[in-house]
């Protein structure tokens, strides 16, 4: 099944546990409707779940109506944002106010240190294709080049 991106999908119970059950990485965003500060957190984890399309589940909690799901991530306050890594790590909490671009770099560096060998093989031929072609790439306004893959 392909990752789908729905930066606006709300969680019930039992997709979060099919979530977790599938041992996939997701992001959530656990927030309160009236809150301002889960507001303003919208774009920003819009526009990272655009960036990250494809390689990691974007989500939300409403977390007046998911005290479960709160409770089982560990929530202390809304907004927060949590990478639940799966495979049996816990999960990780990013518990500042974020913009896209700490959000991306938050969930990239703690996915990539975890890359598998078919990950790896991939990582090495876009740095090899990189290389051959002199190419680039741009991640939230930070120059990558293939050095650094």
């Amino acid at each position: 099944r392909s990752l789908v991106n729905d930066a606006d999908r709300e969680l019930t119970d039992e997709g979060f546990e099919l979530l977790v059950q599938a041992g996939t990485p997701f992001v959530v965003e656990v927030f309160s409707p009236w809150c301002g500060h889960s507001r303003r957190l919208r774009k920003e984890f819009r526009v990272a779940a655009s960036l990250l399309k494809g390689h990691v589940q974007f989500v939300r909690v409403n977390a007046p109506e998911r005290q479960g799901i709160v409770q089982t991530l560990g929530v202390q306050a809304t907004p927060s944002v949590i990478l639940y890594r799966g495979a049996g790590q816990p999960p990780a909490a990013l518990d500042k106010r974020v913009t896209a671009h700490d959000l991306t770099t938050f969930v990239l560096g703690l996915l990539y240190p975890i890359m598998n060998s078919t990950q790896a093989s991939i990582a090495a031929d876009m740095k090899e294709t990189m290389d051959e072609k002199g190419i680039a790439i741009a991640l939230c306004g930070s120059r990558v080049t293939s050095d650094q893959l």
